[in-house]
């Protein structure tokens, strides 16, 4: 007997399992099963790189730019289309800033893309967290086999000004 599967959504059923029953009442034996066959089409898996690349800075002065850098990795044998990443910057204050970065390019199975975004530190002053997410989970992108390998967290400390600015003007 074929059974057809593929007009159950996947995004109402992520994790739908397949059962088998069997009852024979005449002759109280189990059908004995020849094969099971599941196909499907299988989609990409990336992951965060950090040991191919990692830019990490810890702290920096107010106005210098933070340069974060990491590396996202196909590890599967599906290419990705072009890539989304998720930038946001939580300041001192728990104030979210969501920082807009550019498409990366498409990856074949087994490539690397680098992400390096310089980011004004103008107004985060004070302690800050960074968290950059590679194809962020969402209906609009593209699917992945799993999300909690997608993303990293940065801590990096912005030192503001102590003292006034002061301007010398000569006539």
């Amino acid at each position: 007997k074929v059974v057809d599967l593929s007009s159950i959504n996947t995004a109402t059923y992520p994790g739908l399992r397949i059962a088998m029953r069997t009852t024979d009442t005449e002759n109280r034996s189990t059908y004995q099963l020849k094969y099971w066959s599941v196909y499907g089409t299988p989609v990409p898996e990336g992951a965060v790189a950090p040991n191919l690349y990692y830019n990490k800075i810890d702290s920096i002065e107010v106005g210098e730019p933070l340069n974060l850098g990491v590396a996202f990795k196909n590890i599967s044998n599906k290419a990705f289309d072009s890539i989304n990443v998720k930038l946001i910057i939580r300041n001192k204050n728990n104030v979210e800033s969501i920082i807009l970065v550019p498409k990366l390019k498409a990856l074949i199975p087994g490539d690397t893309v680098k992400l390096n975004i310089p980011v004004n530190t103008q107004a985060f002053a004070g302690t800050n967290l960074a968290y950059v997410e590679f194809n962020p989970e969402g209906s609009q992108y593209q699917a992945e086999q799993h999300q909690y390998n997608n993303f990293i967290f940065q801590n990096f400390h912005v030192r503001g000004d102590t003292i006034s600015p002061q301007l010398d003007v000569t006539y």
